[in-house]
C-alpha cells in the first residue's frame, strides 16, 4: 500500500509539472489571429488625441498588463497584432502582421537614429508610436512569447548587434521604411532614412 501510494503521489507531480510547464508560456505561433481584431500600425493613442503628426506623441500610454524592455534598443514595446494597407485604399494591399510597437524611448536609444524622409525634404526620426516589424529581414515574432503575467515577450529586439537592417512604419505614415543602423557602437552609429519601394511589414 505504500509504494501504490508513493507511486500515485509521484504520477500527480509530474502531472502537475507537466502541465504547469505546458501553458507557463504561450508562443506567438498558437496565437490565433482569428480571435483578435488586427489594430491600425499607423495610429497611436485613443482615436483624436493627437492630429498634429510633428507634434511628439504623449508618453503614459502603456497597454495595461506591462511592456517588454529592450535593452538593446533602449525602450519599452508592446507587442500588437496589426494590419496595413499600403498604397490607395481602394487599390492598395492590406497586410496582417505582429508589429513591436514603442510605448517609451531612452534618449539615447539607437532607434532615433532610423529616420524617414518626408516629402518636403524634411527626416523625421523614429519615435514613441512607431513600431518595428523586422531586423535584418527576421519578424520581431520570432520566438515571441506570453510570460506568467500574460505580456508579450520579443527576444528578437534583443538579438542584434553591429550593422542592423530596419523595417519600420512611422506612425500617421502608411508605408514600410526600410533602414540601416549599428547597434551597440555609439562611435560609428549611422543614419538610415531611405524609403523603398512598397514592401511588406
Amino acid at each position: 500500500m505504500t509504494s501504490f501510494t508513493s507511486f500515485f503521489c509521484r504520477v500527480l507531480t509530474f502531472s502537475a509539472l507537466v502541465i504547469t510547464l505546458t501553458t507557463a508560456n504561450v508562443i506567438a505561433q498558437d496565437f490565433s489571429e482569428d480571435e483578435v481584431n488586427p489594430v491600425d500600425a499607423t495610429v497611436f493613442g485613443p482615436e483624436g488625441e493627437n492630429d498634429d503628426p510633428n507634434e511628439p506623441k504623449r508618453l503614459g500610454m502603456v497597454k495595461p498588463g506591462g511592456t517588454y524592455r529592450s535593452d538593446s534598443l533602449g525602450g519599452e514595446f508592446v507587442a500588437e497584432w496589426m494590419r496595413i494597407t499600403i498604397g490607395s485604399n481602394q487599390n492598395g494591399q492590406s497586410f496582417l502582421f505582429w508589429g513591436a510597437r514603442a510605448v517609451a524611448l531612452d534618449k539615447d536609444s539607437p532607434l532615433r537614429d532610423l529616420r524617414m524622409r518626408m516629402n518636403n525634404g524634411r527626416f523625421e526620426q523614429f519615435q514613441v508610436g512607431d513600431v518595428v516589424t523586422r531586423m535584418d529581414d527576421i519578424k520581431i515574432e520570432d520566438g515571441m512569447f506570453k510570460n506568467r503575467k500574460g505580456v508579450w515577450q520579443i527576444p528578437e529586439l534583443d538579438e542584434h548587434f553591429g550593422p542592423t537592417t530596419f523595417r519600420w512604419i512611422k506612425s500617421g505614415h502608411a508605408h514600410v521604411n526600410v533602414s540601416q543602423i549599428t547597434l551597440d557602437n555609439d562611435a560609428v552609429r549611422g543614419t538610415g532614412g531611405s524609403t523603398l519601394q512598397p514592401v511588406a511589414p
